[in-house]
């Protein structure tokens, strides 16, 4: 009695094995996607923890934010800001202008402002 590999003919054998290859990717493709959503999630929190943080440092606007670094638990945001900040800041008249290299922990579901730099 022949075994039932033998009996398979080689359509059949490459047919199994491209069907085995394309299942193969679609796994790996459904796993990069998933990875690619969390970062972009991530991404978009720490993003708008800097910017609060930005807010609260000078009380003005943000003018723009960018994400410089991300990893899995810890990102660097710059951030580009305009307003009063510091005990000089209410005798001088209009907006100062700031760049701000915060550095942000992921705690759980929240991101944390781990450090500011100003960035010249």
């Amino acid at each position: 009695m022949r075994s039932t590999l033998a009996r398979l003919s080689w359509p059949h054998v490459v047919v199994t094995l491209l069907v085995i290859a394309l299942l193969a990717v679609a796994a790996e493709r459904t796993l990069a996607w998933r990875d690619a959503e969390r970062r972009d999630e991530a991404s978009a929190a720490a993003l708008a923890a800097a910017r609060e943080h930005a807010l609260e440092l000078t009380g003005g606007t943000v003018d723009s934010a960018g994400l410089a670094e991300l990893d899995d638990d810890r990102a660097v945001v710059i951030v580009a800001a305009s307003g009063k900040a510091g005990p000089k800041a209410k005798k001088k008249a209009g907006a100062e202008r700031y760049r701000f290299r915060v550095t942000l922990q992921e705690k759980g579901d929240r991101w944390s402002v781990a450090g500011v730099e100003t960035v010249p």
